[in-house]
């Protein structure tokens, strides 16, 4: 039987604006991701279990050098997680040279 994904969930706003807005909000895309991964286990029992969130605040998506992001990968790459979810692409990288490393990685 195949073990439940170990999930890291990054979460990531750049502006105050954005910490502000209902829609963008680090919250927001932390309940997003938790209804996703439960809505998942209904399908299939035991898929899958968020075991660390990396919030980012201030930070743009264009570099890699995000104190949240670093530490993310570093688990990654430990076996600390096996899965990286976002609400949206855009909160990982707008960098294809970096998205690119991560696929990588």
């Amino acid at each position: 039987m195949k073990k439940p994904l170990r999930i890291g969930a990054y979460i990531r706003v750049s502006t105050d604006r954005q910490v502000q807005v209902f829609e963008g909000s680090l919250e927001t895309q932390k309940y997003r991701m938790q209804e996703f991964v439960k809505n998942k286990n209904k399908e299939n029992k035991k898929w899958g279990q968020i075991v660390e969130i990396y919030p980012e605040e201030g930070f743009s998506a264009g570099t890699s050098k995000r104190p949240q992001y670093q530490r993310m990968m570093a688990d990654m790459r430990s076996g600390h997680i096996n899965l990286i979810l976002v609400s949206d692409i855009s909160r990982l990288s707008r960098s294809v040279h970096d998205f690119s490393v991560l696929l990588k990685q």
